[in-house]
């Protein structure tokens, strides 16, 4: 075992943070921008260096559960997780299970391969089956302790969302580093952004124009991050959040998705943005949508001039975007779609050739979340899913419809809320699974902070109760405040 540069600092603030659960939280979003590193390096595995602060958040709460220390949110909480934890339940089975039962009967498409062109294989039970069992235990795990811990009275809701944006403005630090390393020849630190032997990087170019990925594996994981970023900007201003100047990074976030060139990415702003200003509209919203335009004139304004200038000063760059443009409209024709494509052939035909059962988290792989959700969990996943999907969807709208303009978890659930709306479209265009703890970590606070709100509507409800019980009655901070 050894440890890396990044796992040195990420292990440190562990241990200074170790009994606080938001500081963990917050550690999880810095951590997680690291995408394609790692903190520990286990023969050839290496643990992504947002996991030891997520297994740390885990373990604090069973201790505090140990020593007998419970969350209010705990009812709620595990209501709302149950799906979520069937969902576990089923795939950690089946993973041992079915790859057994179908060997050499269902084709499946490797996980990991060994050729440079890889081709489906018939299935047979492998490591990968429990090392994708592992990732998922870990990210449940980390959903319901944050649900549990953030649900406690006292969660800096504003600190947390602050973390995650600073987590995107070193993304755009990095983004920007990692372009001018491709294009000036400014050193970038790849042996420390890109050390988990896990992914193969290759650096990937569009005529002259680099694909730039930052610190993640390949473009269009950037791309995945910065769909829920760029959501999540979009869902603060629309609901008037002042915190880190959310329209900045929002124009910066769209700027590098283009840079990345991610067909995914793109794609996803340009149906979910628009969506998120149609759904407001809809919703009787309107004039948030005018403040967001306002909002983000300047920032807005002040990027097409500098891309105007550097056209003016660069006039070949429009050759660069006229390919960019020209290789997004024309990617169903390129080998990269039908290789996806292919993977999610294979993969429906899987899930059809199990009746339905799925043949085993971690046995296939495939391009979009939902062919790889039925072919890993079968429909038992997909069932699972919805039901947990459309829980935190009604305990949102619960928790919307009683809260109070000044509720502080509100910042949370308006931010996470779209980042997660902004990732999962992500993932229905291409992406095979979810595994970044920083997902999970959202889910928790979603479902942390709308369960926060009903708890505090529910106090609320019962002072009013009681204050028309006794109306003669002083207040009770007046009765403490007299003795």
């Amino acid at each position: 075992m050894s440890v890396t540069a990044i796992g040195v600092v990420v292990l440190a603030l562990c241990l200074r943070y170790c009994g606080s659960a938001p500081r963990l939280l917050q550690l999880v979003f810095l951590a997680g921008v690291f995408d394609a590193a790692a903190a520990l390096i286990l023969g050839g595995f290496g643990m992504p260096p947002a996991f030891p602060p997520a297994i740390m958040l885990v373990g604090l709460l069973a201790m505090q559960y140990l020593a007998g220390r419970r969350s209010i949110a705990e009812v709620p909480a595990l209501h709302l997780m149950t799906p979520l934890l069937l969902f576990f339940a089923y795939a950690a089975v089946t993973a041992v299970m079915l790859p057994e039962a179908f060997a050499g009967r269902i084709i499946v498409w490797p996980q990991k391969f060994a050729d440079i062109e890889p081709q489906p294989v018939p299935i047979a039970p492998g490591q990968g089956n429990m090392n994708q069992v592992a990732y998922l235990a870990a990210n449940v795990g980390l959903a319901l302790a944050t649900a549990l811990a953030a649900g406690r009275a006292g969660t800096p809701w504003r600190a947390i969302v602050k973390a995650y944006l600073l987590s995107g403005y070193l993304v755009m630090v990095l983004v920007a580093w990692d372009f001018a390393s491709r294009t000036v020849g400014l050193p970038f630190p790849s042996d420390i952004v890109y050390s988990n032997p896990s992914w193969s990087i290759v650096e990937q170019n569009i005529g002259s124009l680099p694909r730039l990925q930052g610190p993640f594996a390949e473009p269009s994981a950037l791309a995945f991050y910065l769909a829920g970023l760029a959501f999540a900007c979009m869902g603060l201003c629309l609901r008037g959040h002042r915190v880190m100047r959310p329209d900045l990074l929002l124009v910066m976030a769209c700027f590098a998705t283009f840079l990345s060139t991610s067909t995914t990415g793109i794609a996803a702003l340009v149906v979910g943005l628009p969506a998120q200003l149609a759904f407001a509209a809809a919703a009787g919203r309107g004039m948030a949508v005018r403040r967001m335009i306002r909002v983000l004139a300047v920032p807005g304004t002040i990027a097409l001039l500098l891309a105007a200038g550097l056209l003016v000063m660069r006039p070949e760059l429009l050759d660069v975007v006229a390919e960019v443009i020209d290789t997004t409209i024309e990617k169903r024709e390129s080998d990269s779609f039908t290789e996806r494509s292919l993977m999610n052939t294979v993969a429906w035909n899987a899930f059809l050739s199990s009746g339905g059962l799925g043949v085993g988290w971690g046995s296939t792989r495939a391009s979009s979340i939902l062919p790889g959700l039925l072919a890993g969990a079968g429909l038992v996943g997909a069932v699972t899913t919805a039901w947990f999907g459309l829980r935190m969807i009604r305990l949102v709208r619960r928790a919307r419809a009683v809260a109070n303009a000044g509720n502080p978890a509100l910042i949370a659930i308006d931010c996470f809320g779209a980042a997660l709306a902004g990732q999962l479209l992500a993932a229905a265009f291409s992406a095979p699974v979810i595994t970044t703890p920083v997902f999970f970590a959202q889910l928790g606070i979603v479902g942390a902070a709308a369960i926060r709100v009903l708890i505090d509507a529910s106090a609320r409800a019962r002072m009013v109760v009681q204050a028309a019980a006794a109306p003669n009655a002083p207040p009770p901070l007046l009765q403490i405040s007299g003795r």
